[in-house]
């Protein structure tokens, strides 16, 4: 019986021919082993990183979605990330051909459990992330991300580096736990049916550089005449950056003494969207941008940051940011539409950094979001929606004060996608003939 007892306590390892097979016989609960491809040609493990490598975006949006949906489920557990703070149990996970859908528990701290849907029956959320992340920061990480930044006070360029792991299983909880928190059809646990299922959320991430579908980015216009020169410019004088892992000098005003003198910048964000029903009704959503760093040198009341529509049917690509969109950020160069209420304009001095700043859009904004065989705007690509951020002065076009810099710095999307890139999340109630994604149905 002691030997017996001894054998149920051993790991064993099986290795085949094609590779290695892991058969763990213990009476602790098992070790879970970091997702892996197997190159089938040589036998040898490699990193999905390293099997995204040379695919197109819609290779890798489909790929991360089968990785993913090898976790199959996950007991509850609490994941705490950019301000949120649940208990999520994953009950399933099934991969798409744009992403992977999730079937999820959650629970408040407190120990109550969510009940979401429009009156907050639903027992197991079904959250559909497109694009989805698989890379979490990580200080001892093995993925290293390098980029410069533009020094906000001298102009200088410094190198900036960000230190990653591969981890398709914590990067889900953590964007699933920050969507948790925006979502507004989030309820008490008093009309929960038990088992039944949702059908309303969905969350998105723009393409990666090289991108196939969406991009995120900014442009920069520089001027050594006037505040108005910069501000009505019809073309941005800097080539921006729509590649990096960080939008360094792109959402900002300055005014300073060395020429250039004015300084304008504006960062978009396109997401892909076609997921959503054509019939489906959108009944919130949420546009957030991860920030890094701010600088609020004229704290004058206009310095706030507002999300508006880009205009998708007058920018040059979809997939890449031009000098030439510098003027389509907005429906209009003064006092462009913003696409929430003015109580969601988002004030640089309140704004946390190491997380997400969120922007609830109002009916305005929702009807920005291009379902399934939309264009929004009319002419833009069908299922894109299009989104920009303007900083208050820019949007007002009142000057930002002398030798005064107000900027954000965010992170963008990345190589193989983060947990802290541009994200919309969106909730809708599927129409009449609304069928589920890919044709897939659960349980």
């Amino acid at each position: 019986m002691t030997n017996l007892r001894k054998t149920l306590d051993i790991l064993l390892i099986i290795v085949a021919f094609s590779g290695a097979v892991f058969l763990h016989v213990t009476k602790e609960p098992p070790v879970e082993q970091p997702q892996y491809t197997i190159d089938k040609k040589v036998g040898a493990v490699t990193s999905l990183e390293q099997s995204l490598k040379g695919k197109t975006q819609a290779e890798k949006r489909r790929l991360k979605g089968q990785e993913i949906a090898k976790i199959k489920s996950v007991a509850r557990q609490n994941v705490k990330f950019s301000n949120a703070d649940y208990d999520i149990e994953i009950v399933d996970t099934k991969p798409f051909d744009k992403g992977v859908i999730i079937f999820a528990r959650a629970w408040y701290p407190s120990g109550e459990q969510i009940g979401f849907g429009e009156d907050g029956t639903v027992d197991i959320e079904r959250f559909i992330i497109v694009n989805p992340p698989v890379l979490v920061d990580d200080k001892n990480g093995d993925i290293v991300r390098t980029w410069q930044e533009e020094d906000i006070d001298t102009g200088e360029l410094i190198t900036k580096t960000r230190t990653l792991r591969e981890d398709p299983k914590q990067a889900t909880l953590e964007s699933l736990a920050h969507t948790i928190k925006v979502k507004q059809e989030r309820f008490d646990s008093k009309k929960i049916v038990r088992g039944k299922i949702g059908r309303t959320t969905t969350t998105v991430y723009p393409d990666a550089d090289p991108e196939s579908t969406t991009v995120d980015g900014n442009r920069v216009k520089y001027d050594d005449t006037s505040w108005d020169n910069a501000h009505d410019a019809l073309s941005a004088s800097d080539s921006g950056n729509d590649n990096g892992a960080n939008n360094g000098d792109g959402l900002r005003v300055t005014n300073r003494s060395a020429s250039p003198i004015w300084i304008i910048g504006r960062t978009m964000a396109y997401f892909d969207t076609s997921s959503i029903g054509a019939t489906d009704t959108i009944n919130s959503a949420t546009a957030s941008l991860y920030v890094t760093s701010t600088s609020n040198g004229d704290n004058d009341g206009d310095d706030f940051v507002s999300v508006v529509q880009t205009q998708g049917n007058n920018i040059v690509s979809d997939t890449a940011v031009n000098d030439g969109d510098f003027d389509q950020v907005g429906d209009a160069i003064d006092d462009p539409t913003e696409g929430h209420d003015a109580g969601q304009r988002k004030d640089i001095t309140s704004m946390s950094t190491s997380a997400y700043t969120d922007w609830t859009l109002n009916a305005t904004g929702l009807g920005w979001i291009a379902r399934s065989g939309e264009q929004k705007p009319a002419g833009a690509t069908a299922g894109i929606t299009y989104l920009g951020y303007r900083e208050g002065h820019d949007i007002l076009d009142n000057s930002v004060a002398a030798l005064a810099t107000n900027s954000v710095v965010v992170s963008m999307a990345d190589e193989t996608g983060t947990t802290q890139d541009p994200k919309l999340v969106i909730e809708s109630t599927a129409g009449a003939a609304a069928e589920d994604v890919n044709n897939s149905q659960w349980w």
